[in-house]
This record gives C-alpha cells, structure tokens and sequence, in this order.
C-alpha cells in the first residue's frame, strides 16, 4: 500500500504533465512555456553551448540568471538543436518534481518512521503548483528537489553524527545554491541552529563554506568579464546591488505584511504563525528535527521577505520552495505531536478547506493560469521574436523582454530591462536610468530597431523619438495585453514599415496592430 501510493503520485504528475502539453499544443499550435524569462535559460545554454561565452545574446557577455546550475544542466541539450531543445525545461521540470516526491518518501520513512498519504502528496503537487512551474519552464522544481535533499540530509547528519551524512549535506549544500542564489539563506539557517543547538562552529563554519562555493567560483568569472560579481538577476530583482541602508532592509518584509493584495498578506501571515506555533511546539515537546525544520524556515522565510520576492503574479515561482518547505513542516509536526497522517477524515477535510482558502490561487487556478498565460507568450514574445528572425534576423535591437528573440534570433541585444544588459542594472540601481543615459547606450550599441512596452520598467520616462527613432506602430497580445512600441531608425522605417504590414497579416487573431503613433 505503501509503494502504491508513491506510484499513484508518480502516475499522477506523468499524467498531469502529458494533459497540460498536448492542451498548450492545442491551444498555440506549437508548444510554447508561459514566461519570457524560460527562454533566456535556453538562450544562456544556446550561446554557452555554440560559442562558449556567458551571454544572452552571444555578443556581449551578461550573466542574466543567478541558476548556474541550470544553466549547465540545459547546455549539453542544445545538441539536439534549439527546437528539439525547447522540450527540456518542461521534461526535467517533471522529472526532479517526481524525484521530489520519491525524496519525500525516502527521508519521511528513513526518519520519521511514517510514510505521506496519497492525498498529502496530491495535495502537495497542487500547492507548488508544479504544473505552473513546468509550464514556467525554469529551475524552480530542481530548487524544490535540493531543498528538500539538504533539509533532511541535515537531519541525517542531526540524527546519526555520521561522516558520509555531512559529505551529502556539504555536496547538496552546493548545488542548492548553485541552482539559485536563495539556498545560501536556508544552508546560512542550517549553521546559524547547528552553532546554537550543538554549540558547534567548526561544523556550521564548513557546511556554509560550501554554500558560498557556487556563488564565489561564478562571480570571479562574471568579473573576469567585465560583468559584476552578481547577476544581473539578482541585482535587478532583489535589493543587492544599490545604495541599501539598514531602515529600507528592515522595512522590506514589513511592506508585504502591509501590502494591499490582501491574498499576499493573508499566506504571509498564516505562514509565519502556523511555523512558529510549530517551533513553539516542537520545543516543548522536545522534537529536535521538528525545532530544527521550523527554526530554519523561519529564519530563511524572514530572509526571503528581506531580500527576494514574494509574488502571485509570477507563476508563484518565487516563493514555491518556502511553500512546499512550510507544507512539509506541518505534515511532519501533525504526525510526530499528533500521530496524525493525512488521510481523507474529518481532520484531513478540514486542513485541506482551511489551505484551499489560504492558497485558492495555487491550488485551483494555477494551472489555468499558466496554461492562459502560454497563450500570451505565444501571441507576443514568440510572435516578436518571429518578426525579427524573419526579416531582421542581423540587426541591433533594444528591447525589454529579451528571451526569445535571444533565443529563437541572432540580434544583437541592448537590454533595456537590464537582465541581458549589465550596464542597464547598473544605471537603475544608481537611480540614472533616464534620457541621457538612454540615449548614449543606444549609441553605443548602434541601435536600429527598438521593441518596448509603452510603460513600465522606467521607460515611460523615456523619449525615444527624441533619441532619433521613429515609431513604426504599436503591438497589443489582445484586447488586455500591455501595449508595445515598435521604433526604427529614420533609414530603416520605411522597410520595416512595409514588412510590419505583411507581418500583422500572419498573426493570430487575437494581435491587435496599429500604424504609427
């Protein structure tokens, strides 16, 4: 019964993943991932793979992604060529994501003697969402999967003292923060509770070390390339990078208690009472693995507030490991205080009401959510990138949502978002994103052909038909989607012109398209 359940889980996201491809086929006629950001991963392993160097574009050096890791794993891959290769991220998102499950089972009977319901584990699968994040189609299911390995190979080593336990966290340790920079926080708690719970430093010491290895190695090289130590990820999408003083940290976490999406507001506080009700419990009830697991959460959660994201409208990607983390904690600390396991009764009906009213997002809408949200993809980026490839596939762009046009053509790219573009990131977190220096890095990339959104990531400010570009017309996805800008220079408007007309008459019938200003 036991193994069956693990079966029917396995079965289960196999299933669900077969559904979601053929109905994303269906929908777009080719398959296509529900963020842009999936195709800068595919794009870094493209010009990693071709022409060996760190790039978006395969022109200039940018480390847009701080998932070195992944980065890697999805190299090897661009042998098959870059069609074959676009299924990868959506089949290795299944595979850790059964794997995880698999490592679940492993470690819940190996220390805790109990093996997770079925309906625990579906449950689990629906709250990730881990449909949404293959749809996603990047390394959030692979940062789930090490999350796990080294929260529970650190209560191996918790338990047993054994040497080849500390070798696995150490190793585990590496590659969590190598497949995103956020595992430093959980491997940093891991330390922190060693040192205070066994009053051991040399330990902790070692085991954060390890931690810190993928983060230094990577920014060496992004410096020894004139980039800096960080990604531009991580620069552009966290509070690294600019001028941060003590009071904005501090006031960061506070800011999503106080946010007005009150379903932000309503899962940060449900998480930070239920974990430390857990911690409190664990404590008084002398369960170290338990004090453990929630003191790390925690700590990491808080970490996360402080220098991360915490968002729904982003596939609920961000957030996901602390999700499945927190899950996971009151599964152990219902069995371990309560001797309750998960099952279909009174108990199980009323914790699966109460989640389903905390997450409704995660646990019923995400898949229809990404799903919709192929579609956009597919009516916008993809079509985009298309037009380039088609008909300026040499040319020197600068645009703001740079996957697949750096994956799918061979522009050269100016990032205006600044992921692809280091000098961009640099010029936001300075505060100095405006006209001038606009306007100069056009110059000094040779821009031809700018593609932007109307507003948004600074550039409402930003004039470019003063910079010396004309407008060609404007791009919506649909009758909802956030208008785009087309600009040429004065000498190739009447060309690109004429070939945005032929174009607009290739494009789904959702595109709405409309001439000069």
């Amino acid at each position: 019964m036991k193994r069956l359940s693990l079966i029917i889980s396995i079965f289960l996201i196999f299933i669900m993943h077969i559904v979601v491809f053929i109905i994303d086929i269906k929908l777009n006629g080719s398959f296509t991932y529900a963020l842009d950001d999936a195709y800068i991963h595919l794009a870094m392993a493209k010009n990693l793979y071709y022409k060996h160097m760190l790039s978006v574009d395969g022109i200039h050096y940018a480390s847009a992604s701080s998932s070195i890791l992944w980065m890697l794993i999805l190299t090897p891959f661009m042998s098959l060529g870059i069609y074959k290769a676009l299924y990868v991220p959506f089949i290795l998102n299944m595979i850790f994501q059964i794997l995880t499950i698999i490592a679940i089972y492993y470690y819940f009977e190996k220390l805790f003697h109990f093996t997770p319901s079925l309906l625990s584990m579906i449950l689990l699968i629906l709250i990730a969402p881990f449909i949404a994040l293959s749809l996603g189609g990047m390394e959030h299911s692979i940062q789930i999967f090490f999350t796990i390995v080294v929260l529970f190979q650190y209560l191996l080593y918790l338990k047993e003292n054994k040497k080849n336990n500390l070798i696995k966290l150490l190793l585990s340790s590496m590659l969590l923060v190598a497949t995103r920079y956020e595992g430093l926080a959980i491997v940093l708690a891991i330390s922190l509770f060693h040192t205070i719970y066994k009053r051991d430093i040399i330990r902790p010491i070692l085991i954060f070390s390890f931690g810190l290895i993928p983060v230094i190695v990577f920014g060496i090289i992004s410096l020894n390339v004139g980039l800096g130590f960080f990604p531009n990820s991580v620069m552009a999408k966290s509070v690294f990078g600019g001028n941060v003083d003590l009071m904005s940290l501090i006031t960061h976490p506070i800011r999503y208690v106080l946010s007005n999406d009150m379903r932000i507001k309503i899962m940060i506080i449900f998480i930070l009472i239920v974990n430390s009700y857990i911690f409190i419990m664990s404590h008084i009830k002398k369960k170290a693995e338990l004090l453990a697991l929630s003191f790390i959460f925690l700590f990491t959660f808080i970490l996360h507030l402080t220098f991360g994201k915490f968002e729904l409208g982003w596939l609920y990607r961000y957030e996901a490991y602390l999700i499945v983390f927190s899950y996971l904690n009151i599964l152990i600390y219902l069995y371990l205080v309560h001797n309750f396991s998960f099952s279909l009764n009174i108990i199980g009906i009323v914790i699966i009401i109460i989640l389903t009213i905390i997450f409704p997002s995660r646990i019923i809408k995400s898949p229809i959510n990404a799903i919709l949200d192929t579609k956009k993809i597919y009516n916008q980026q993809i079509q985009i990138a298309r037009f380039l490839w088609e008909n300026f596939n040499n040319t020197r762009v600068a645009v703001n949502d740079i996957g697949t046009i750096a994956y799918f053509t061979n522009v050269s790219i100016l990032d205006l978002a600044g992921l692809g573009t280091y000098e961009v990131v640099i010029l936001k977190k300075k505060g100095k994103f405006d006209q001038e220096n606009v306007e100069e890095l056009l110059k000094k990339y040779n821009v031809e052909i700018i593609v932007v959104y109307d507003w948004g990531f600074g550039l409402q400010y930003i004039d470019f038909e003063r910079a010396g570009y004309k407008r060609v017309g404007r791009y919506k996805r649909d009758i909802k989607g956030r208008p785009i800008s087309f600009y040429t220079t004065y000498n190739l408007h009447n060309e690109c012109r004429q070939k945005f007309i032929e174009f607009s008459k290739t494009l789904p019938k959702d595109v709405i398209v409309k001439l000069g200003g």
